[in-house]
């Protein structure tokens, strides 16, 4: 089977991105007559994969981590997502699979989750 490809290496049905995101928050708190400041920043790294095909089928997937950082409260989060979706008709069918890694304050939690979902237009 002969695939095309675009100038970036991929099938002409595909996409790839990245998304990079960063978030900066300062909150002032009295108490008791004396101010403190708190800083929390976010930082979000994001991959996506997206493939179609001719017949109604794609595919995608998505890897990344989410970390807060400041104020005593450092958060890990690492998820893997893929979902598989297929519309024939009036009927669409979606299969998927989550994986979450959350670390919080030295506590690890994880989650899997599998589902698939029917549903049909009228």
């Amino acid at each position: 089977m002969h695939q095309e490809l675009d100038a970036h290496g991929l099938p002409g049905n595909a996409s790839v991105g990245v998304n990079l995101n960063q978030q900066w928050n300062t909150f002032t708190f009295n108490n008791s007559g004396a101010s403190s400041t708190e800083h929390i920043t976010f930082y979000n790294y994001m991959f996506n994969y997206e493939w179609h095909s001719a017949i109604g089928l794609n595919w995608n997937v998505q890897a990344g981590l989410q970390q807060e950082r400041g104020a005593g409260n450092d958060q890990d989060l690492f998820a893997v997502r893929t979902y598989l979706n297929w519309s024939v008709g009036k009927l669409e069918t979606h299969l998927g699979y989550e994986h979450d890694d959350q670390n919080f304050n030295s506590q690890m939690k994880k989650r899997d989750f599998v589902f698939l979902r029917l549903r049909r237009t009228f």
